[in-house]
């Protein structure tokens, strides 16, 4: 009687809560014979629009006009790629009705996405409250569901605000960092991930710390902001413009950075997934993975964090679903 009730409780808060799930698959990508064009310079153009939209406005406003406005300005250039209604940032929103971009596959809706995704078997009943599979689009090379430009905005800005306090209280730059990571973790085993959908994805993870830098080198960090107040101009500037291939890396790809499923998920996701071990054997898909492996030899702060709490048995362990992994099974 307890579970009904707690299950019942659950439900309700999620149908009436401003919580929204956003999923995405890069498998599906593989049945595009990678034909998708490169869309960072769309992308980095909208951007920098935005953020000289912005500073235009900002600088309009007398008491606007000094170098102590750094978080006015910065929450003014992140809340313009966001939006008050979910489940989609505005710089997602972007990348469907921008003409210069090309994203995979061609839908016109949510619902009719998700019946070829590999979440077809678990979302068709939350699809029409809370939980969406958005499409995939290709940033430096690498093949990205839109959902994670949303993450780079507005998680890497939780991140940063987390990381501010932290500082401003003393606190050193490793323990400041390390708690904003966990603040991620924490969501994706909450209305971000596990609770909502049953996936806790280490992508979304990768996007919300590179968003973090992103917010932290708005104007924040000296050494190399993007604007800055110009004391001989009387106004703040854009003073070096935004380009995504500094953030943007393999570990943004689900089918490459690979999500953990809930037991009741893994059971519909994973015969799936294993659809697709034919093609995972393919030339073309081995050089992508190849020349992904290449490009993150390096990987982020985050990412050897997360890793190193996976060994520890603090993070859920990502490899029981891999595609090598299932693959392997299958084999």
């Amino acid at each position: 009687m307890i579970r009904i009730i707690f299950s019942s409780f659950l439900v309700f808060t999620l149908l009436t809560s401003t919580s929204y799930a956003l999923e995405t698959d890069q498998y599906i990508v593989w049945n595009s014979d990678f034909t998708l064009k490169d869309s960072t310079e769309p992308l980095n153009e909208y951007m920098n629009k935005n953020i000289a939209e912005v500073l235009e406005k900002i600088n309009n406003n007398p008491e606007n006009l000094n170098n102590e406005q750094c978080t006015l300005v910065t929450n003014k250039i992140i809340k313009s790629f966001q939006t008050i209604t979910p489940p989609e940032d505005q710089i997602e929103q972007e990348m469907h009705k921008n003409e210069k971009v090309d994203s995979y596959p061609k839908y016109t809706s949510f619902s009719e996405y998700y019946k070829t995704s590999i979440y077809r078997q678990i979302l068709v009943l939350v699809s029409k409250f809370f939980a969406f599979v958005s499409p995939s689009v290709k940033i430096n090379n690498v093949y990205i569901g839109t959902d994670k430009l949303g993450h780079f905005i507005s998680q890497g800005k939780e991140y940063f605000d987390l990381y501010k306090i932290l500082i401003e209280k003393k606190k050193s730059n490793y323990e400041a960092e390390t708690k904003a990571i966990n603040l991620g973790i924490s969501q994706e085993y909450g209305k971000y991930g596990l609770i909502l959908s049953g996936v806790f994805s280490f992508a979304d993870l990768e996007a919300n710390y590179q968003g973090f830098k992103f917010s932290r080198s708005i104007c924040y960090d000296s050494n190399s902001p993007y604007v800055k107040f110009s004391t001989e101009k009387n106004r703040w500037v854009q003073v070096k413009k935004i380009d995504m291939r500094k953030y943007v890396n393999p570990n943004w790809d689900e089918s490459y950075n690979n999500s953990y499923f809930s037991i009741g998920t893994a059971l519909k996701v994973v015969p799936v997934i294993k659809t697709y071990c034919e093609l995972y054997k393919n030339k073309k898909i081995q050089m992508i993975r190849t020349a992904y492996d290449n490009s993150s030899a390096i990987p982020s702060f985050s990412k050897l964090y997360i890793s190193k709490k996976i060994l520890m048995g603090e993070v859920v362990n990502q490899k029981l679903f891999s595609i090598k992994t299932l693959c392997t099974e299958t084999l």
